[in-house]
């Protein structure tokens, strides 16, 4: 087990831990880490939350030269647009100071911030030499540059393309099962360093099962299942039950076996499947929103946009 050791500004001390897993895509991104961080142009980091997104941003910070200082990150979906411009100006304004500024959530940022970080901003820091690191639980190319009578928040193709100079793609932990075990045993220890509770490891049958398992949140989920086997788990062997999961893994295979429903009799295909979920499950987000497609799209993770182009190519009617 080991934790990465930064001191930033000679003061605090942040703890990250390790890129842990065995698939390819975790030795490869272990690879690149050194190499971004060398590099001047900004990254655009896409994938589901609880991908890793924000931990790799922290490596690439640690891997900088040593005159990189602080690690500024905003979340957009939380900050409102002055405190994100407050964070920009003490950047830009901070005197030589190379720092790594990570914009988590930057689909969600307002047109006004996108214009005024594309012209006002991203220059100067990039003068600074500042990191610039931006990540998105969406794919923005469905969104950027579209223009629509129904336009919510657009994200400016602009923007996006000089953002997106290096862009890389978070697998799902449901694609990389490698990486799911060494991740668990990663935070077994930490816990059980930070309790003192002596739980040994994972049962032969709760190791199966995690392997097996969905993990809709990805990482957070994994880890957050350990953390509360620590509480009401009794020590030894933690069994997947002491993670709190059985009953979603329950409710996971009725919803495999009502795929029938989405099926055509006369056309399987991979396609006629996916867009038929695609329309009934657009259609209950919606009939649950009020037919508003601001919520929906909020929902659903996309910009209201994707959502006006949904409705149009599946002929969704309001008729409530």
């Amino acid at each position: 087990m080991r934790f990465v050791l930064k001191v930033e500004s000679g003061k605090k001390v942040s703890v990250i831990p390790e890129l842990t897993g065995n698939s390819k895509f975790t030795k490869n991104l272990k690879g690149i880490v050194k190499s971004i961080s060398e590099s001047p142009v900004p990254v655009f980091l896409c994938g589901e939350r609880g991908t890793g997104k924000r931990l790799f941003s922290q490596h690439v910070h640690l891997a900088s030269s040593p005159d990189f200082k602080n690690f500024y990150e905003v979340n957009c979906r939380v900050f409102e647009d002055e405190g994100i411009k407050k964070l920009f100006g003490k950047i830009k304004e901070a005197a030589d100071e190379r720092a790594t500024l990570f914009i988590n959530n930057v689909n969600l940022l307002s047109q006004d911030m996108q214009t005024l970080l594309k012209e006002t901003y991203l220059d100067e820091l990039l003068a600074k030499k500042v990191k610039i690191i931006t990540s998105s639980e969406t794919e923005i190319e469905q969104s950027a540059g579209m223009l629509s009578k129904f336009a919510g928040v657009q994200f400016n193709s602009d923007l996006y393309f000089r953002l997106s100079v290096v862009k890389l793609n978070f697998l799902p932990l449901r694609q990389r099962q490698e990486d799911i075990l060494p991740i668990a045993q990663f935070y077994l220890k930490k816990f059980r360093r930070d309790s003192g509770l002596k739980f040994e490891g994972f049962s032969d049958s709760c190791i199966k099962k995690m392997q097996d398992y969905l993990w809709k949140a990805n990482c957070d989920e994994l880890i957050n299942a350990i953390q509360r086997a620590f509480i009401v788990g009794n020590e030894g062997m933690i069994s997947f039950s002491d993670l709190g999961l059985e009953g979603l893994q329950r409710q996971e295979s009725i919803q495999d076996d009502t795929i029938e429903s989405f099926t055509d009799e006369n056309d399987k295909s991979l396609k006629a499947v996916t867009d038929a979920f695609k329309k009934k499950y657009l259609l209950k987000v919606l009939r649950e929103n009020g037919w508003n497609q601001t919520k929906t799209a909020e929902v659903l993770g996309i910009q209201r946009t994707y959502v006006v182009k949904l409705i149009n190519d599946f002929n969704i009617k309001n008729k409530e």
